[in-house]
């Protein structure tokens, strides 16, 4: 899989690249998960757009919730692979939330739970790569992801020092089926 340029691509490209991730891997999930994993990914397209709900309601409103719903796939390596690429997705956004409202809020704080100053770009590419081990088609699911890094690599491109960039909305995406 292509990596990701975390210099040179936007805050808005990257965070794009673990939601649709995520929505490509929720496929696999039964009503209630998917609802749960879709409910957050939604927060993730609106706080891209409007920075609502801001990092502490994506944080309180998802975390517990994610966490306890990890348990009903300890037993099935290949649900526990997608899940936690959600949930590095989820992560992500909320470390991210953070890193930008700090930016454009300054002295205005969100707090967020002891776990996120634990994340780091790294969590992005663990989620892609575990997006990829829960496809049933891995090589089509690179082949899509690279895509899409290609695609925020080229339009959401770091250019004046505006490391945030433009927001993106999920209608700009296709996300194919995992199955």
């Amino acid at each position: 899989m292509k990596p990701i340029d975390c210099k040179k691509v936007t805050i808005s490209g990257r965070v794009a690249v673990a939601l649709l991730a995520a929505e490509h891997v929720s496929q696999l999930f039964t009503a209630d998960t998917c609802d749960l994993i879709r409910a957050m990914i939604a927060a993730g397209w609106s706080w891209m757009t409007t920075r609502k709900p801001d990092p502490s309601q994506l944080y309180d409103r998802f975390n517990e919730s994610l966490i306890e719903h990890e348990q009903r796939f300890v037993d099935d390596e290949h649900l526990l692979t997608a899940y936690h690429a959600c949930l590095d997705a989820h992560y992500y956004l909320v470390w991210k939330a953070q890193g930008v409202a700090s930016v454009e809020e300054p002295g205005v704080v969100y707090p967020v739970g002891s776990d996120i100053p634990e994340v780091d770009e790294s969590d992005l590419m663990n989620c892609l790569e575990r997006t990829i081990k829960a496809s049933r088609r891995p090589n089509e699911t690179e082949s899509w992801l690279d895509g899409i890094i290609a695609f925020v690599e080229r339009e959401c491109a770091v250019t004046g020092g505006d490391v945030i960039g433009k927001p993106l909305s999920r209608q700009q995406f296709t996300v194919p089926p995992i199955t």
